[in-house]
């Protein structure tokens, strides 16, 4: 047992106090003026080419959407009925051979 550890007590250990935040440093007058362009950050600016970006296509109506989502809807009821009725059936023919 002397080579052993012994086990941590849970709560035995005070957490380390959070460290003091430090102000951020005030540029001066001959710092804001160098020649140095500024460290460029992402949406600033203007765009290189004007309009949307080439991968974006034109908006679709709604009503195709709608068009889309009312077929799918009814095609989606359709397997529901479907699937319902063969189970119907599948069982029917089951309990009737008994």
């Amino acid at each position: 047992m002397s080579g052993q550890v012994p086990p941590e007590i849970p709560g035995d250990r005070t957490a380390p106090p959070p460290p003091e935040a430090q102000p951020a440093p005030v540029p001066t007058a001959p710092q804001l003026e160098s020649t140095t362009p500024p460290q460029l950050e992402p949406g600033r600016g203007a765009p290189l080419v004007p309009g949307p970006p080439s991968s974006v296509s034109a908006p679709i109506s709604a009503d195709k959407v709608n068009t889309v989502f009312g077929i799918g809807g009814l095609l989606g009821i359709l397997v529901v009925i479907v699937i319902v009725v063969v189970v119907g059936l599948l069982l029917i023919s089951a309990l009737s051979h008994r």
